[in-house]
C-alpha cells in the first residue's frame, strides 16, 4: 500500500510530525507538496469549474488531485491519502501494512471520523480482527484520512476534470458529490485517523491549519439551493424506505473493541 501525505512546503512541523507517528508504526510515507492557497499564481481562478469555490477550497483540491494522478504513475494496487493534521491510531498499521484484505468492490474507504452520527449500512461489508467495514450512506465530510483503489482513481481523476467542482471532501465522500453515484464508498469502523481539531476521545482541541473551508458556507446560487433542498427531501424518504439496512452511528476512533469470550 503506497502511503502519501499532502504537506505545506511552509509546514516543516507537520511533516515531521506524521513522520513521527508512521516511524513509530514501523511505516514509510511519502510527501506530497501542497499547492498554497496564499501563493498568487498557484491556483486557476478563470476555471469555470472553480466558480462555487473559495482559493483555500480549490488549492486542497488540487493537492488531493496531485496525489491521485502521483498514485496511478506507479504501480500500486492501493494509496493511502493522508493530510498532515492528523492523529493516527496506535493500531494504524493494522490497516496500512496490507494486513487486512480489501473488498473489490471497495472504491474509497474512509479512514477518518468526525465524532458526529452517519448513516451506515446495518450489516458490515466486510469483519477483520474487530474492523468492520459498512456502506455510507450519509455525508461524511473531511478528507483527511482514506484509502482508494486504482480503479477508484482513474474514475476520480476522470470525473475531477468534468463540471463545476465541490471541495474535496463534498466531492468524496458527500451524499451530493460526483463520486457517491458510484456507489462505492465505504467507512471503516473503528477509524484510524482523526484530524488535529479532535482529540483522541473525540473532542475540539484547536484549529486546523490545513487549507479547508467548511463545505456548508459555500455561496449557492437559487437554482443550486432549491435542487438540493429537492436532493434532501428525497434522500429523507430514501433513508425512511431503507430504514431496516441502515443504522446511525459515531464512528469511533482507536482500537477495535475486544470480543467477548
Amino acid at each position: 500500500m503506497q502511503i502519501l501525505v499532502i504537506n505545506l512546503d511552509r509546514s516543516t512541523d507537520r511533516w515531521r510530525h506524521m513522520q513521527d507517528q508512521f516511524a513509530k508504526l514501523g511505516l514509510a510515507c511519502e510527501r506530497i507538496p501542497a499547492i498554497d492557497g496564499r501563493q498568487s499564481g498557484a491556483i486557476p481562478l478563470q476555471s469555470g469549474q472553480w466558480r462555487f469555490l473559495k482559493p483555500t477550497e480549490i488549492a486542497c483540491f488540487l493537492s488531493h488531485g496531485k496525489c491521485w494522478e502521483y498514485f496511478l504513475e506507479g504501480n500500486s494496487e492501493y494509496a493511502a491519502v493522508f493530510e498532515d493534521d492528523i492523529y493516527l491510531s496506535d493500531n494504524a498499521a493494522d490497516i496500512l501494512s496490507g494486513r487486512m484484505a480489501i473488498p473489490r468492490d471497495i472504491g474509497i474507504l474512509k479512514l477518518e471520523t468526525f465524532a458526529s452520527p452517519v448513516r451506515l449500512s446495518k450489516h458490515s461489508l466486510h469483519s477483520w480482527e474487530g474492523y468492520d467495514i459498512h456502506r455510507l450512506h450519509s455525508s461524511h465530510f473531511g478528507a483527511a484520512g482514506y484509502i482508494m483503489s486504482r480503479r477508484a482513481a482513474e474514475i476520480i481523476v476522470s470525473l475531477s476534470r468534468q463540471g463545476t467542482l465541490d471541495p474535496v471532501d463534498t466531492f468524496l465522500f458527500g451524499r451530493r458529490g460526483a463520486f457517491w453515484k458510484k456507489n462505492e464508498v465505504f467507512q471503516l469502523s473503528p477509524a484510524i485517523c482523526v484530524q488535529s481539531t479532535l482529540d483522541r476521545r473525540g473532542e475540539h482541541i484547536f484549529q486546523t491549519t490545513i487549507e479547508y473551508e467548511n463545505p456548508i458556507r459555500r455561496r449557492f446560487g437559487l437554482h443550486q439551493k432549491a435542487w438540493r433542498e429537492i436532493s434532501r427531501v428525497i434522500d429523507d424518504a430514501t433513508d425512511m424506505l431503507q430504514s431496516r439496512k441502515r443504522t446511525t452511528a459515531v464512528v469511533p476512533f482507536g482500537r477495535p473493541a475486544k470480543k467477548a469470550g
